[in-house]
């Protein structure tokens, strides 16, 4: 906090300032994206046959490869086990740059505790820029 004229004030940048900042942060492409992501949204068909979308935690990313903890009993959890297909979408704090993609999924290591390690491999891929634009992406390139 500062003070001018005896009235406490704190800066706060403007909009434009924060898309400029936010403009050299953005990634150079898709795949660096991708490894810098920070959630998933995995979209699948559950028990009743009705969509199903669940945020989560991304454990890595890699060769077109999503990784993430999950508890097996979940909604997800058993529509993966049903039917591997799913929709992944990647994201960051900042919405305005993402990148979305279909994806087959795998249990691919039982832990203790009702929980598994996922994996799922892309096969369709393309990404969003600010200006909501949809863009594909040769997956070869991920």
């Amino acid at each position: 906090m500062k003070r001018l004229n005896g009235m406490k004030w704190k800066y706060s940048p403007s909009p434009s300032a924060v898309r400029v900042a936010m403009a050299a942060l953005e990634p150079t492409s898709p795949k660096e994206f991708l490894q810098q992501a920070t959630h998933i949204i995995v979209a699948v068909v559950d028990d009743e046959g009705k969509p199903w979308a669940v945020p989560l935690g991304l454990k890595s990313y890699k060769h077109r490869t999503f990784q993430w903890f999950s508890a097996v009993d979940t909604v997800h959890s058993r529509a993966i086990a049903r039917n591997p297909e799913v929709a992944v979408t990647a994201y960051m704090a900042d919405p305005t740059y993402g990148v979305c993609a279909r994806a087959h999924a795998k249990k691919q290591l039982t832990l203790p505790g009702g929980f598994a390690l996922y994996s799922a491999e892309i096969y369709e891929a393309w990404y969003n820029t600010g200006k909501r634009i949809k863009t594909n992406i040769d997956v070869k390139d991920l």
